[in-house]
């Protein structure tokens, strides 16, 4: 949670579990600091990053929520639609 404005929530997710599955499909790949730049098969890097959508956030985000003490009551939620 962040009190930050205009922020309510910051997500961070970075790129290494994307990272972990071009490997395991034994593409080769030049590595960023949280992300792809090149690799053997772009056609597939391309099909792995396009797995990571709103609804892949979305499920990481009310999972950790779910776990973490917060100062969000479900009131506060219901207020932002964008956090249900």
């Amino acid at each position: 949670m962040c009190a930050y404005f205009p922020y309510l929530v910051k997500v961070w997710v970075n790129g290494h579990k994307w990272k972990r599955q071009a490997t395991q499909a034994g593409i080769e790949f030049t590595q960023l600091s949280n992300g792809l730049a090149t690799g053997t098969d772009p056609d597939g890097l391309q099909a792995i990053c396009d797995r990571l959508g709103p609804g892949t956030i979305s499920v990481f985000f009310e999972r950790w929520v779910s776990i973490l003490p917060q100062p969000l009551t479900r009131a506060d939620r219901a207020l932002r639609p964008d956090l249900q």
